[in-house]
């Protein structure tokens, strides 16, 4: 769907390693794409990526594209955010190495625990899977979902931000031949002067 994909490319253009073309688009799909038959839908899924990288990269957050929970509902119902928030999750798995070794974990799941209490809307969990959302009572999980929703935009380009200050600075280029000077002779072999 659609709104997994917008979640799940936001998390990837949050990766604090640039997640390869190949990668992600083979575990978007499930399947690597064939270049010759599957070109446009491949240019299609790097614009949609470009997209969503330069609203993160220019601070504006993403707005989660969401859909109706109830198909064919009015436009006052409520909305799917677990399936945004899903392929959200589902994008982090993508990094290597992992988010976790890149930053501090325990930091790094307090800013993703809105999207666990989200993804996690109305599935019951196993008591052998424990996890911190369980130490809240039903009222206090209803107001932090609610916050959640309200502020998922924020989280999005919170959790950006955290991870760029983790990402690994480029190394400046040096030359590594003598920068060729005006009338020298040409690189290229012609025996020309350089202009």
């Amino acid at each position: 769907r659609t709104d997994a994909l917008h979640g799940f490319l936001a998390a990837v253009a949050s990766a604090p390693v640039t997640v390869p073309t190949e990668r992600w688009i083979t575990a978007a799909l499930g399947t690597p794409l064939d270049d010759a038959a599957h070109a446009e839908l491949r240019t299609l899924l790097q614009r949609f990526y470009a997209e969503v990288a330069l609203q993160l990269v220019e601070g504006h957050g993403v707005d989660p594209l969401l859909y109706p929970l109830v198909p064919d509902a009015d436009d006052d119902g409520p909305l799917d955010y677990a399936t945004w928030c899903e392929g959200y999750l589902a994008g982090t798995e993508t990094a290597d190495p992992p988010w976790s070794e890149v930053a501090d974990g325990d930091e790094l799941a307090v800013r993703l625990t809105p999207f666990f209490a989200l993804a996690l809307e109305g599935v019951e969990r196993q008591a052998d899977e424990p996890h911190p959302l369980d130490e809240l009572s039903p009222e206090e999980l209803a107001a932090f979902v609610q916050a959640s929703r309200e502020r998922l935009p924020d989280a999005v380009q919170d959790v950006y931000d955290y991870l760029a200050e983790h990402r690994p600075k480029a190394e400046p280029v040096r030359r590594e031949a003598p920068k060729v000077g005006r009338n020298d002779p040409c690189p290229c072999g012609s025996g020309r002067k350089f202009k």
